[in-house]
């Protein structure tokens, strides 16, 4: 199950990418490398939101039901699961990828695009 999980996890980007889209990174378009806007990726996608940090574990602690979850070889502990918060009504219903260093100092998701 742990390998199943792992291969999920490490697929999405390829199976994110057939989907005609690119992936935002920091504001840019990894594919052209022009900025990103608020209508999505180059105006040819769907958005994506990048919470870190105390906003990434708000995500993780109210994101139910988990579709997947594992730890990685590194000791980074992976969920994928939908957004049921309130604090952040505009990413509500939303499904995030999201990782936790080992240290559990570090937060980070990604969300799917809409």
């Amino acid at each position: 199950m742990k390998k199943f999980v792992m291969m999920l996890l490490l697929m999405l980007p390829m199976v994110a990418n057939a989907g005609g889209f690119s992936i935002c990174v920091n504001g840019v378009d990894m594919s052209t490398g022009k900025r990103c806007d608020g209508n999505g990726i180059g105006n040819s996608g769907p958005m994506q939101f990048y919470p870190k940090g105390r906003e990434a574990l708000e995500v993780i602690l109210n994101s139910r039901p988990y579709m997947a979850s594992g730890v990685d070889q590194s000791g980074w502990s992976h969920y994928v699961g939908v957004y049921n918060g309130n604090q952040f009504p505009r990413i509500r219903n939303l499904v995030f990828n999201c990782k936790v260093s080992p240290n559990a100092q570090q937060f980070e998701c990604v969300s799917w695009p809409r």
